[in-house]
């Protein structure tokens, strides 16, 4: 190929780089003697534990190495093993849940979709515990968020930040997708959408569409609709770039979502309706390269064939070099640089001045700075023109710093 894709899961070492050949779903014999080859050199096993815990994938990393036949020390089967009962314990804990809310909403004539989680679990490897959420994600109509917000509360939730003035929740409804709730009693999380994503530019979604299209699933003997399987792979991307890929469980479900090289071609015609092509191509290759994903030639060529496509590449590949995919980073310097080149891949996601315009608009708008200084209703407009500040006095602890 006459382009550089991000780099190869190698460079960050053998334990990545042992969790990204066990999470192949259609493994070829190379990888999987590739992958008992990385067993057998004996790597940091506490290592790889805590690596698959961090990207959240123990429970599909230990399925694929038991798939290959790998002989593991007792240590690393157990420690894997028991994040994988944690983590089917949360996902059963969230099932539950999500079926009484699912009634609540039915008697309440809210139309609800459920996202990711145990729901998207379901769909991709028809097992609703084999992948672990921290928590649950509702999507309902717009004009019906405020509705909701009332039943949610009215079951036992309460909002994990402080309660909004009217003005303020205006403000963040414009800018940020959803709202986040704890039910003290269960200790389940849930996060409320009004909309698919941050930045209504970058994926439209019309409620009304995606549930006469959605996909119904059973659990917990209770029907459930999710996301249609068109739009599934666009959505996936969209959510793991936004990200900056930073969890190996977000390629995973996006590789997941493309059983075939068929499936790969309609997503890459529906994204380039929403004018994601450049931003699919270049997902599907980093999901060719770390997970083996089966793309088409052409489409890989496709990818790095455009400015976009070989920026999208460069700024990836200038995040991955550091400690983006360990963890929290070391230095205060590490994560404002972490924090500005994942800013940047996501203005180069899609080219489009209302998007820009959109994403600037978001980037000033921040619910911490209301936090860290509170200003009488009369003057909320100053806001915008101190977020620079807020960037500067406010320790930049996570790479994405969104909310």
């Amino acid at each position: 190929m006459d382009y550089e894709l991000p780099r190869s899961p190698i460079d960050f070492g053998p334990e990545l780089h042992l969790l990204c050949l066990a999470l192949r779903r259609q493994a070829s014999a190379k990888d999987r003697a590739a992958l008992a080859d990385l067993v057998a050199a004996g790597p940091d096993w506490t290592a790889v534990a805590a690596e698959a815990q961090r990207h959240r994938v123990s429970s599909l990393v230990l399925a694929g190495l038991q798939a290959c036949g790998a002989s593991l020390p007792p240590e690393a089967l157990n420690e894997l093993r028991r994040e994988s009962v944690r983590g089917a314990r949360r996902a059963l804990a969230q099932i539950n849940e999500i079926a009484r809310l699912g009634r609540s909403f039915e008697k309440a004539g809210i139309p609800l979709l459920v996202l990711k989680g145990a729901i998207l679990s379901q769909q991709l490897y028809d097992d609703a515990v084999l992948r672990s959420a921290r928590d649950i994600d509702l999507l309902v109509a717009p004009e019906q968020f405020a509705v909701a917000d009332e039943l949610l509360i009215a079951e036992g939730y309460r909002h994990t930040g402080r309660d909004y003035s009217r003005r303020e929740l205006d403000a963040y409804r414009r800018r940020i997708k959803d709202l986040d709730y704890i039910n003290e009693t269960t200790g389940v999380r849930l996060e409320l959408h009004h909309r698919l994503t941050d930045n209504q530019n970058l994926l439209p979604g019309d409620f009304q569409r995606l549930c006469r299209t959605a996909e119904k699933i059973i659990i917990a003997q209770v029907p459930v609709l999710t996301l249609p399987r068109d739009i599934l792979p666009v959505y996936l991307c969209v959510h793991g770039a936004s990200h900056g890929w930073h969890r190996l469980i977000w390629l995973a479900d996006f590789a997941g979502s493309l059983p075939n090289p068929a499936a790969a071609q309609a997503s890459l015609a529906l994204a380039e309706k929403f004018g994601l092509g450049a931003l699919m191509l270049h997902a599907l290759a980093l999901s060719y390269v770390w997970l083996g994903t089966p793309v088409p030639q052409d489409l890989l060529r496709a990818a790095g064939s455009t400015h976009q496509g070989r920026a999208l590449n460069r700024v990836l590949a200038a995040l991955f070099s550091g400690t983006f995919l360990q963890g929290t980073p070391r230095t205060r310097g590490e994560r404002w640089r972490n924090i500005w080149l994942l800013r940047a891949y996501t203005y180069l996601a899609k080219l489009d001045f209302g998007y820009w315009r959109s994403q600037l608009a978001r980037d000033l708008v921040s619910p911490a700075d209301w936090d860290m200084l509170p200003l009488p209703e009369r003057l909320f407009w100053l806001y915008p023109l101190l977020r620079p500040f807020g960037w500067l006095l406010r320790r930049p602890d996570r790479a994405d710093d969104s909310k």
